[in-house]
This record gives structure tokens, C-alpha cells and sequence, in this order.
């Protein structure tokens, strides 16, 4: 029995170049696939949709099966996974400070990594962590900012804070801005 010829017939993202020697008494046809690759491949293969590229829809499938968003190596996911960590692991350092005494995150954002990204974007550079404003809520993201390790140290429950018209910092963040020493900064103002 004759072959039906295949030639420039599409099949998936197989394009039939030419018919080649038959394998185990079938017809067998040279592709090229729309990657790029090649597949050599029997008719039976091609007419009933069981191979339909040259092995690369396979490759897609595995490594998009394996990764949920691409960022497992991103610095913000380990920031996201210690900020979990720190609420929920009750042998982790610091337990004590963050879940031990009520700090949780967000169901959004214990859910879902792509979600704590689409609220807080990316880190605005490595010297950034994730800062909650307000030191007795959770992480949330209305209550969460990336802020620098000295802007974080203005914002922490042994910090005396000072309210001058209007505005409340940090003692250190007072001095800063007004340019005078902490002391003085206490003695006029606090």
C-alpha cells in the first residue's frame, strides 16, 4: 500500500519536509518544527495528533510544570519565605518577635508569591528589606514598605518617637533633619 504524501502537510508545529526510508514496514517522514528542532516521524504519528513537535512542547510542559513563577532565585523570594518563616516557624530565631506575639501575614499573601510581587513590586535595590510601618500589625499590604535597614531602625518599638507639628520619626531621624545632636533634640523637644 501506498503512503499518502505528507510534503509541506502541517502537523502541530510539524512542517513534513520529505518522505525517508521506512521504519518497521511504516512510512516515515522527515519534519521540521516550528523551534527550530527536527523530528523524524511516521505518518500514523503525524495523522493522529500523538507527535505534533519535535520533543519541545514536551520541554515547555515539564519546566513550566516545575515553576510556578520563574522567581525562586529572586532576592525578594527569599524575603517573602523568611517573612513567612518568621510568623509560622516556631523553632526560627526571632519567632518570638514576629508570631510569638500575634504578627501574621496576609492570607493574599501567604497564598501566593506572585501576589506579595504585584503589591510590593521589586526590592529598589539589595540594602532593601520588607519594613512594616505600623510594628504591631501584620504584613499586609497596606502596612508594609521596602525600606533601608536605617530607615527600619527609626521604626521599631524601643524607638522613641517625637511628633512635631504633626510629623512623627524617630529621635536619630529628628537630628538628621534638623541637623542638632540627639541630645538637644530630646532636651527641646521631647
Amino acid at each position: 500500500m501506498k503512503a499518502d504524501d505528507l510534503t509541506g502537510k502541517r502537523f502541530g508545529r510539524l512542517t513534513v519536509q520529505n518522505r525517508i526510508a521506512n521504519r518497521y514496514d511504516k512510512a516515515h517522514w522527515k519534519c521540521r518544527c516550528d523551534c527550530g528542532g527536527a523530528a523524524e516521524v511516521s505518518t500514523a504519528g503525524l495523522k493522529s495528533g500523538h507527535t505534533s513537535s519535535c520533543g519541545c512542547i514536551y520541554r515547555e510542559s515539564r519546566r513550566t510544570s516545575h515553576s510556578t513563577h520563574g522567581m525562586s532565585r529572586a532576592p525578594e523570594y527569599r524575603v517573602w519565605k523568611n517573612m513567612i518563616a518568621r510568623c509560622e516557624n516556631t523553632n526560627r530565631d526571632f519567632y518570638k518577635r514576629y508570631g510569638g506575639r500575634g504578627i501574621s501575614v496576609c492570607a493574599k499573601w501567604r497564598r501566593s508569591f506572585p501576589a506579595f510581587m504585584a503589591d510590593m513590586g521589586p526590592r529598589p535595590t539589595l540594602k532593601h528589606s520588607i519594613d512594616r510601618i505600623d510594628n504591631d500589625r501584620g504584613y499586609t499590604p497596606k502596612n508594609c514598605q521596602w525600606a533601608t535597614n536605617e530607615e527600619q531602625g527609626q521604626n521599631t518599638s524601643r524607638t522613641r518617637k517625637i511628633t512635631i507639628d504633626g510629623v512623627t520619626l524617630g529621635v536619630n531621624a529628628w537630628a538628621r533633619r534638623l541637623h542638632l545632636s540627639k541630645l538637644t533634640v530630646v532636651s527641646r523637644f521631647g
